[in-house]
């Protein structure tokens, strides 16, 4: 059982907001949009210059605007984001719009709002400056660089002051703290949306005689729950032993569920719980990334990770982009119309893992919680029961004589 929580533990888990307007080109053009209301002519919001003050900023704006359906990135100095419309379904175009902040503030005291820190050894092996300021971007929503704020670390109190640069965009400055978060400071996003579950584990869940059930679907959701809530990812490793004292509870109805956590003790999160709701279907309508969406079957947890082998004629140099990696394999794999549909978030779905540019090898692997892909976080495979594979993708280098395969 602790073997299992503890796999169960190292699944990839990838502030206030005020009632603010929105600006935009032409307001009644917002009335030509897709499905959920995707504002078209947004150019300008004007809000406190968060994740959670652009969403409620929307929300404001027009209540039928489903925000759930919506992902939100802020561009470092947190000038610009961009806005993602995520359906979760494959017959709906995936749509992104990069739009202006207009900032209601500039005093960092009001726009972190989560100035706590729990310390844990096993994810901060490193305490500086580089480590805390990526940790309360992840807290707050926030995309703060070191152009913007000096970061004052104090490493024997784990304890760091972010102060504003003379001069620059931001004032004010704020002490961050070694203490307990709650778990409403981790989960701002409770709406997961459509996830798969694989067939074995739901009818290990809806069955009566294994045990374990919980565990297999738990991480199942989990992949989802860190991949929309990625504040997780502060405490991936220490979530291990988290889990072993929380209460899972689970409820499945006919193409929706619930999950919730409690947690009583006083380790890095303080007594305190979650709630998530998610539409599911079982096995997949997603995607692999692999030539003509061919399926790539799971394997057993000591078998080699499965790996896709692609020869790409392009000539692969030094200062090409991930985003024109990505479309060659994907080119390559699921074709142009596929870029045609989604190309506005694909950076956000695949991972590249590794480059060696004089090889000409780009290694790549759609995200654990993909809104597109069908794959699994590796470490959680043998729980959720999904494959995670591998694309090695073999460029032109016929400059270099140098091959990788």
């Amino acid at each position: 059982m602790k073997k299992l929580l503890t796999i169960l533990g190292s699944v990839t888990l990838i502030g206030n907001t005020s009632l603010l307007p929105i600006s935009c080109t032409n307001k009644t053009s917002m009335k030509e949009k897709i499905d959920d209301n995707v504002p078209r002519e947004l150019t300008t919001i004007k809000t406190i210059p968060t994740i959670g003050g652009i969403k409620t900023a929307l929300k404001v704006y027009d209540k039928n605007i489903n925000i759930d359906k919506f992902d939100v990135d802020i561009l470092p100095g947190m000038q610009n984001a961009i806005i993602r419309y995520l359906p979760n379904e494959n017959n709906l175009d995936y749509l992104t719009k990069e739009i202006h902040l207009e900032w209601t503030t500039n005093d960092l005291t009001k726009i972190l709002s989560v100035t706590s820190l729990a310390y844990s050894s096993i994810d901060m092996p490193v305490y500086d400056e580089n480590l805390v300021l990526n940790c309360i971007n992840l807290l707050n929503g926030t995309a703060l660089t070191v152009d913007d704020v000096d970061v004052s670390v104090n490493t024997s109190e784990h304890s760091a002051i972010i102060r504003a640069k003379q001069g620059r965009n931001f004032l004010g400055e704020v002490n961050i703290i070694n203490e307990n978060l709650t778990f409403d400071q981790l989960v701002k996003e409770n709406e997961l949306g459509t996830i798969t579950i694989n067939e074995e584990v739901y009818k290990d869940y809806t069955g009566d005689k294994k045990p374990l059930k919980p565990l297999t679907l738990g991480a199942t959701v989990m992949e989802y729950l860190g991949d929309r809530n990625r504040a997780f990812t502060v405490y991936q490793n220490a979530f291990s032993s988290i889990l072993l004292s929380a209460k899972l509870e689970y409820e499945l109805f006919e193409n929706e569920g619930t999950f919730s956590l409690t947690y009583n003790k006083n380790n890095i999160i303080s007594p305190s719980s979650f709630k998530v709701h998610f539409n599911f279907i079982v096995n997949t309508n997603k995607y692999y990334l692999n030539a003509n969406n061919e399926k790539i079957d799971p394997v057993g947890i000591l078998d080699p990770t499965p790996t896709i082998k692609l020869k790409i004629n392009w000539m692969l140099l030094p200062n090409d982009n991930f985003n024109l990696i990505r479309r060659k394999v994907i080119i390559a794999t699921l074709g142009q119309e596929f870029i045609n549909k989604y190309n506005d978030i694909l950076d956000d779905e695949i991972n590249v893992i590794n480059v060696d540019y004089n090889k000409g090898v780009i290694t790549l692997a759609p995200k654990a919680g993909s809104r597109l892909f069908e794959i699994s976080d590796q470490k959680a495979k043998i729980m959720t029961k999904k494959v995670y594979y591998e694309v090695l993708a073999q460029f032109d280098i016929s400059a270099n004589n140098e091959s990788g395969f």
